[in-house]
């Protein structure tokens, strides 16, 4: 198993999908219930074959994630060999960048926030399978978020360069 195995309400939600998967590899309903009923082994395999399948299918989209601490602001884009950073670390006690509000003052307020923040850049290419690194990610507390999240933390750095 690549990633993890679906949860059963995750399972539910793909229903048809994973019918799908079911028929276009040679197992149809009355099949798939005699292999539930005495292969449960066989049957958990193929629930985690169709996982990795669902999973890498939805990293392959996946190009922006964002990791939020007390402190911190991290947001990534991810192309097909390289991962692209812009990263926000406070300075201040009193930000808190859990708290929407602050996200909202510190874009429409920057230069009165400027001193209290460390803002930066880089990149590095991606270690392993792209895929399987974003499902780490993931696993460790990023969240997807669109390409307008990420270019209004790039107008922020380049504001902070001037």
């Amino acid at each position: 198993m690549k990633y993890r195995i679906l949860s059963d309400l995750e399972l539910k939600e793909l229903e048809p999908e994973f019918i799908q998967f079911l028929v276009s590899n040679g197992i149809d309903d009355s099949e798939w219930k005699k292999i539930n009923n005495n292969d449960p082994d066989k049957a958990i395999e193929l629930v985690e074959i169709f996982s990795d399948v669902v999973f890498e299918k939805a990293f392959k989209k996946v190009q922006f994630l964002e990791l939020v601490t007390e402190n911190t602001i991290k947001v990534f884009m991810y192309g097909s060999e390289k991962v692209y950073l812009i990263g926000i670390d406070s300075t201040h006690p009193e930000i808190d960048f859990r708290d929407r509000n602050v996200l909202t003052a510190l874009a429409s307020n920057f230069n009165e926030y400027k001193d209290k923040l460390k803002i930066y850049k880089t990149d590095k290419a991606i270690a392993e399978n792209r895929e399987m690194e974003i499902f780490k990610m993931m696993k460790d507390g990023c969240l997807v978020i669109d390409e307008n999240r990420f270019k209004a933390f790039a107008g922020l750095y380049q504001a902070s360069s001037v």
